[in-house]
């Protein structure tokens, strides 16, 4: 087993995996793709699955939709698949904070 003080964690601190508190997790995971695949290619795929999931990509869309746009973009091989990976995860962990804010029953239940 390596020795966890030598482990060399650089790769981790890559572009797509910053968090950024300010920003919404829809226009969010639209910054991960252009990151990851250029500004072009990251818009279009973006808007692509937003088409697939039947949501409008200028819109805000609600937690289900954003789910669903989560869903079409973990179907696409390659970097896209990851961030629609993420993003299903940033919306149950958001749906989770609206039904209880002070987040005791996941203290309770992870604790």
């Amino acid at each position: 087993m390596p020795d966890p003080e030598r482990v060399d964690a650089s790769p981790m601190n890559g572009q797509a995996l910053k968090h950024r508190p300010d920003t919404t997790p829809a226009n969010g995971a639209m910054e991960s793709l252009e990151r990851l695949l250029g500004e072009h290619w990251g818009r279009a795929m973006w808007v692509d699955a937003c088409r697939r999931a039947g949501v409008s990509p200028r819109s805000t869309p609600t937690p289900e939709e954003l789910r669903r746009v989560a869903g079409e973009l973990a179907e696409v091989p390659g970097p896209a698949s990851a961030v629609g990976r993420t993003l299903t995860g940033q919306v149950a962990v958001y749906e989770a904070l609206v039904r209880d804010p002070s987040g005791a029953s996941a203290r309770t239940r992870f604790a």
